[in-house]
């Protein structure tokens, strides 16, 4: 006999970050944050994709996950490793347990100064 845990109901499946990016809520949410429905998709597609392929990802709380993308959602920054404008980095808390922290990479940096037009010329390297 299985015995369902009680943070999940029978029949209800277990909350990853692929379901809560999935749920229309989700995406009504990322919609309003982005400006388009399409925005929204390709930016939960990518933050999957992020969750996918990183095993110590998969180990957070997806809605702590989930919020940290909101975070580079609202400055409108890819979760996209390879393009290098923002992360979700997991770190150990003292308990062992992985938290999910948004990270901003130096091209995301360059990315948001680039936008208020402030500046005559930039230069930036690695």
């Amino acid at each position: 006999m299985s015995r369902v845990p009680s943070t999940q109901q029978a029949g209800v499946p277990a909350l990853t970050v692929n379901t809560l990016a999935k749920s229309p809520k989700m995406v009504s949410r990322y919609a309003e944050v982005l400006g388009s429905q399409e925005k929204a998709h390709q930016f939960l597609a990518s933050l999957i994709s992020a969750v996918n392929g990183s095993t110590t990802l998969q180990k957070c709380d997806p809605q702590r996950v989930m919020g940290c993308a909101m975070v580079a959602a609202s400055l409108n920054l890819d979760i996209n490793a390879n393009l290098g404008f923002a992360s979700i980095v997991p770190y150990k808390d003292k308990n062992g347990h992985q938290i999910p922290q948004f990270q901003m990479g130096w091209k995301g940096i360059v990315q948001l100064a680039i936008r208020t037009n402030q500046y005559q010329s930039m230069q930036a390297t690695e």
